[in-house]
């Protein structure tokens, strides 16, 4: 669990300087939905590697069960990152809130996944 923690810490840390370009996206993407999708479908091409690759890490390294599968497990780890992130954008940069609801959050995936991390 400490391992996906610090991958939600650092990446509120590295928003937080664009804390509201990632306010008016949010809102942006709760209004215009399925207008945005293919531009998301894009997106997650960038996104979707380097979380393969973490997942695949934890579990070559015994961190996460070897039967968990990684597609979803990255793609519930998206899910839960766009809550901590929707959280801290309402909260502000200061990522205190969202940080907690991480916590609260990640532990029980992790645990989903056999979590030795």
């Amino acid at each position: 669990a400490e391992i996906l923690c610090e991958v939600v810490r650092t990446q509120l840390r590295l928003k937080r300087k664009s804390f509201a370009f990632h306010q008016v996206f949010l809102a942006t993407l709760v209004r215009q939905g399925p207008q945005l999708l293919p531009h998301l479908v894009r997106m997650q091409g960038a996104v979707d590697p380097p979380l393969m690759a973490l997942f695949s890490r934890l579990q070559a390294r015994g961190l996460i069960r070897a039967g968990a599968n990684i597609a979803t497990a990255v793609f519930a780890f998206k899910c839960l990152q766009t809550g901590v992130f929707t959280i801290w954008s309402m909260t502000g940069p200061a990522d205190d809130a969202a940080m907690a609801a991480a916590a609260v959050q990640i532990g029980p995936f992790a645990a989903s996944l056999g979590d030795k991390t």
